[in-house]
């Protein structure tokens, strides 16, 4: 009897030690190879002082309730790094992108279950971060975001465990500089902001991609007049080149971007991924024209990726119908970088525009941006004399300072 309430509870010891084990297994390594934190020059751990200035004067502990949170959460997901299956999830399910860019949407993904568990118990389970935080922190960003906005194919997810950061409150586009990281055992890192490092690294932020209802914002808008004219091709122009040597454009046919050549690090942070440009077109009211000038083209989405900086890459989308009984003969045009944000930013733009009896008129524009959206700038540009204001060859286009410019068509 003695003998088997011994082996009873040898029995019962084993097997409690190995429930416990599976309970915590999903944030302890589940790989016989040593996890590897990619790590270079501008991923550098904080006790590490080669070379990297230190985070004293950029960082200081934030006490937003938001930072808090984020920060919690941040760490919650670098610990769960430590589990092979979640490693293989997150890689995967930004490999997908379902924005456009490397995103993962928290609040679509919280009860996918990865490895026997739910996404909000694996970060719960972190005992870091409880469950009513988490509910907290995705009613304060319904739009929080998990990304990997470079080097994802450099990420060997079988013995790799990328460090972990988030974009603070404080954090200013292209002027902070550095942010803090930490890896799956808790250790900290100072992560460069303005330069791109060359391994992989987890973002949390909010999804710049997304609406007020979480859903995809529509990438190009439509034209919603639908005019056979729209897709027409001139086939005789000779006689309506008038003065023209170079690039025209004739009233009955719609103006369409071409072309944009962008340097996207100066306008988009690597940490927020590829840019985001929107485009605004104005002209004075004909009828009024001294008085506000009347929006023609709804900005949508134009997306540049980061591999496509400084590259001419085809955006092509019809912008308006020239009919000069409506539109002037000079056209501002608007860009800005949009980054959303939780308030607003007015413009007010004084310009002077053409029009069709060869008379000029000034015209007010005022335009509201979100916060964080950035300013590329803007441009009149008249329907004639046709020539943009560069030429590359036979390539006809217009620049809007050093690091962005653009072409049209007419047809």
């Amino acid at each position: 009897m003695k003998k088997f309430s011994k082996v009873s509870l040898l029995f019962f010891i084993v097997s409690f030690v190995n429930i416990s084990c599976k309970e915590e297994s999903f944030n302890q390594p589940n790989s016989t190879s040593a996890i590897v934190v990619p790590v270079d020059s501008r991923v550098v751990e904080l006790s590490d002082s080669r070379n990297h200035k230190s985070l004293d004067n950029e960082y200081s502990v934030s006490n937003e309730r938001e930072d808090v949170l984020m920060e919690k959460f941040a760490i919650s997901l670098a610990r769960s790094l430590s589990n092979g299956n979640f490693r293989d999830f997150i890689k995967s399910e930004a490999n997908k992108q379902f924005d456009g860019d490397y995103d993962i949407l928290v609040l679509n993904q919280l009860t996918t279950t990865i490895g026997g568990k739910e996404l909000q118990n694996i970060l719960v389970g972190s005992d870091l971060m409880s469950e009513g935080e988490l509910s907290e922190l995705t009613k304060i960003k319904k739009d929080l975001n998990i990304s990997i906005p470079l080097n994802i194919d450099k990420w060997e997810t079988q013995n790799q465990a990328p460090v972990v950061t988030y974009i603070p409150t404080y954090y200013k586009e292209n002027k902070t500089e550095a942010v803090l990281g930490f890896d799956y055992t808790g250790k900290k890192y100072s992560v460069d902001a303005i330069n791109e490092p060359e391994v992989p690294v987890i973002v949390i932020g909010r999804n710049e991609r997304v609406d007020e209802n979480n859903n995809v914002r529509k990438a190009f808008l439509e034209p919603s007049n639908n005019d056979s004219n729209i897709y027409k091709i001139k086939n005789s122009i000779s006689a309506k080149i008038l003065a023209c040597t170079g690039p025209y454009r004739i009233n009955g046919y719609w103006e369409r971007l071409h072309q944009i050549n962008m340097k996207v690090s100066a306008f988009e942070s690597w940490l927020a991924g590829k840019a985001e440009v929107r485009l605004a077109c104005f002209a004075p009211n004909l009828t009024t024209p001294t008085a506000f000038a009347n929006l023609l083209f709804t900005p949508s989405d134009i997306n540049i990726y980061r591999d496509q900086s400084e590259e001419w890459i085809d955006r092509p989308m019809p912008l308006f119908f020239w009919d000069n009984t409506v539109v002037s003969q000079s056209i501002m045009y608007f860009f800005y970088e949009s980054d959303g944000g939780p308030s607003t930013q007015e413009h007010t733009f004084s310009n002077s525009y053409k029009l069709a009896d060869n008379t000029t008129t000034t015209s007010t524009v005022k335009y509201t941006i979100q916060r964080d959206d950035q300013v590329i700038g803007k441009m009149v540009i008249p329907q004639f004399p046709c020539p943009p204001n560069v030429i590359n060859g036979d390539f006809y286009h217009y620049v809007i300072g050093p690091d962005f410019r653009f072409s049209q068509k007419n047809f």
